[in-house]
């Protein structure tokens, strides 16, 4: 089995880095939007609440 490494140079990092910055349309220290669906948001917190109250109940 072999392992390959990806070695790449400071300035090309750079470039990769600016070039997502501004594909993404966004500049530095701007927040990202993030969009998530409500279905999506109830279904986490569902799941959130469920771990925190299994939590709860263990360490009481």
């Amino acid at each position: 089995m072999t392992v390959t490494a990806l070695r790449v140079d400071k300035s090309e990092t750079r470039q990769l880095g600016e070039r997502d910055l501004s594909s993404s349309g966004s500049r530095l220290g701007e927040p990202i939007d993030w969009h998530i669906s409500n279905g999506t948001f109830f279904t986490a917190f569902v799941a959130i609440a469920a771990v925190l109250a299994a939590a709860a109940l263990i360490v009481r």
